[in-house]
């Protein structure tokens, strides 16, 4: 299998699909894949790396190659794909789904196909918030401006009633390793029972307060990104553990291979490993700063990849070389991809 990662783009009001890989893609099926964010403006892309379930590490690509020795392609409307992309999500079949402000689509690394409900089932909305996949090869969706459904088996279902559904907006969703679906919304987390949505407040030591980000580490912590802090809920507890104070504008958490779970601030433009107060003294270093930092991930080779709106994609090789310091894109341990390297899409997002 070839090791890739996908990025998804917005120029000019198309979108553009590329796609990163050690050799020529020619495969019919996209590669597992992962990740999920917002292309919105013109002119702005969003990184996306795939490769399974939404908070998963992407696929391995070389740490020894540089970004311009990997393989890039693109795909835009006219080809079928769609614009306003919201969400992305890779289901077992390896089909990509893509949500956008147009409806649903899928993606099978040839062609764009709109997805249409069996007979009788009507999409609730157009404008999806959030997609993810279910090892049972399910897809849990997200609607605006509040409903929620589950596709499975070319099925789905849709909830849509006030007793279906959270108080407010979902904007991401999350599965931990004792197979729970949570949402983050608008107005705080929720846990899935049965048919019904459950609030999670001050009861698990958890503000209600917008949810900006999820994530199920490897060792089956869920992880919170509130407006005002991070907070963990260690598997098998009921009480979640604060981290220290971070910016407003939480975009991504993903976890490094020492275990550490670091965050993307877009607000203040940094990229560090949440903080942790007495647990982890040192947790505010090494610091990556920008003024356009947008989102992060880790591939499973170890590599950190950071999305810019001004410096395109940036990757660090080496991420568990770095000191207990600041850095900058003028560092020589960031190396860059953008337009005058040939990046037709532009700032990242």
């Amino acid at each position: 299998m070839e090791r890739t990662l996908w990025i998804v783009g917005v120029r000019h009001g198309f979108i553009r699909s590329v796609l990163w890989s050690a050799a020529q893609c020619r495969q019919e099926r996209a590669v597992k894949t992962t990740d999920t964010g917002i292309a919105s403006i013109i002119a702005r892309v969003l990184v996306c790396a795939l490769c399974g379930l939404l908070c998963a590490p992407a696929l391995c690509l070389d740490r020894d190659q540089s970004i311009s020795q990997f393989y890039y392609t693109f795909w835009n409307q006219k080809d079928g794909a769609p614009s306003q992309i919201t969400a992305l999500a890779q289901t077992e079949d390896g089909y990509l789904w893509i949500g956008s402000e147009q409806g649903l689509f899928r993606f099978d690394g040839v062609r764009f196909e709109e997805y249409k409900p069996q007979p009788g089932v009507e999409l609730p909305s157009y404008s999806i918030f959030a997609l993810m996949p279910t090892p049972d090869g399910g897809l849990w969706i997200a609607f605006s401006p509040n409903a929620v459904a589950f596709l499975k088996n070319g099925t789905l279902t849709v909830f849509t009633r006030k007793d279906e559904l959270p108080d407010s907006p979902i904007h991401c969703f999350a599965r931990d390793h004792e197979g729970r679906i949570w949402a983050g919304t608008e107005a705080g987390l929720a846990l899935r029972q049965g048919t019904r949505w459950v609030d999670i407040g001050p009861d698990w030591n958890v503000p209600r307060e917008m949810i900006r980000y999820l994530l199920v580490d490897r060792e089956g912590t869920l992880w919170v990104a509130t407006i005002n802090r991070i907070a963990f809920l260690r598997q098998g507890s009921k009480r979640f553990e604060l981290g220290g104070a971070v910016g407003t504008g939480v975009t991504t958490l993903a976890q490094a291979p020492n275990g550490r779970v670091w965050f993307a601030e877009d607000n203040s433009g940094e990229v560090r490993p949440v903080p942790l107060g007495r647990l982890n003294a040192d947790s505010e270093f090494p610091a990556i700063v920008g003024n356009g930092i947008s989102k992060l991930l880790y591939d499973r080779a170890g590599a950190l990849w950071i999305t810019d709106m001004g410096s395109g994609i940036i990757r660090i090789r080496y991420p568990e070389k770095l000191g207990d310091r600041k850095y900058g894109f003028h560092d020589s341990e960031l190396e860059s991809f953008d337009e005058k390297d040939g990046f037709s899409g532009g700032n990242a997002f």
